[in-house]
């Protein structure tokens, strides 16, 4: 059987970046393709954008709804054998798709495989690369991380279809990494530690239209939506005062990363209480004390001990 991948795309109000993202797919090598764009609503001029790609592309408009209802919609008009997913202001590297089904081809039981990505800031730079090579049943992993790009993934068409499985309209945030929990359940996962993506940061997009408090929330709907899975639930209800406990320490050391240092200590602090083994997380102290340089300081001179260990 002849693979077809389709490829789904969102987009919002992307004009200045829509016409990048379909490039970078049309520019895959040795593959069969279906790029489908979901246009969400767009008040800009993305439609006109959208029209000078006549038949290379299926254009899909629904009124605005956000990400997961326009992924959802992609999915269920794809045919391809394989679904793959690319945020409309991100890219792919040329051979993305193809060494990412010669893992398919290779392991039958894998039914999601997602790649390392470059971040790239407003100006173009590159502000870090994000590799980890992870392989197998990563459930638990899942639940406390996330370290899957949307824009990186493919998997088996059968793996939605066969499960029902799709985006959570319910939820405002995380949508896609409660569906990577949800899979992680039922099919083994590999994260390659390839570079295919490059992912394109914007100032403070967690931050930007919500607050702390919202997406803390979000977090915990996302957790307790997990509580209705069959495949889920045990887990989830016996570990709840540990994922909420999560969700305060991810937004805690998101907020610390951004340079908030006055959000990201008082959201620790609330996360100590609810935990007091938080005291013993190797980040808290960093957070606490409010030192990003420190804590950069540190993971240089650890990496230069790992070096001279090896």
């Amino acid at each position: 059987m002849t693979d077809l991948v389709s490829v789904i795309i969102p987009s919002y109000n992307c004009s200045s970046t829509i016409t990048r993202a379909i490039d970078s797919v049309l520019s895959q090598k040795n593959v069969i393709l279906e790029v489908i764009v979901v246009d969400d609503g767009s008040t800009d001029d993305t439609i006109a954008k959208l029209e000078t790609y006549s038949s290379s592309i299926t254009v899909i408009t629904i009124k605005n709804s956000g990400p997961a209802t326009a992924r959802n919609t992609g999915i269920t008009a794809s045919n391809g054998n394989f679904i793959a997913f690319l945020d409309a202001d991100d890219e792919w590297l040329p051979y993305k798709l193809s060494e990412q089904l010669k893992i398919f081809h290779d392991s039958p039981n894998v039914g999601m495989v997602s790649s390392a990505a470059e971040q790239i800031d407003a100006d173009g730079n590159i502000v870090v690369s994000c590799a980890r090579h992870l392989q197998g049943t990563l459930k638990t992993l899942l639940f406390y991380e996330n370290p899957i790009i949307t824009s990186s993934v493919i998997l088996r068409g059968e793996i939605l279809r066969d499960y029902g499985a799709n985006f959570c309209e319910k939820l405002r945030l995380a949508e896609d990494w409660q569906l990577w929990i949800r899979l992680s359940a039922i099919t083994e996962i590999v994260v390659l530690p390839r570079i295919f993506v490059r992912y394109h940061i914007h100032s403070s997009n967690l931050t930007k239209e919500f607050s702390a408090e919202e997406v803390y929330e979000s977090y915990i709907d996302m957790y307790d939506s997990l509580r209705d899975d069959p495949m889920l639930m045990d887990y989830a209800i016996a570990n709840w005062k540990k994922l909420q406990n999560n969700a305060m320490y991810l937004l805690s050391y998101h907020y610390f990363g951004i340079g908030n240092s006055f959000i990201a200590r008082n959201i620790m602090l609330k996360a100590i209480l609810l935990m007091p083994s938080n005291l013993f997380r190797k980040s808290t102290l960093w957070i606490l004390l409010g030192m990003p340089r420190l804590r950069n300081a540190l993971k240089k001179l650890h990496n230069v001990y790992i070096r001279h260990q090896q």
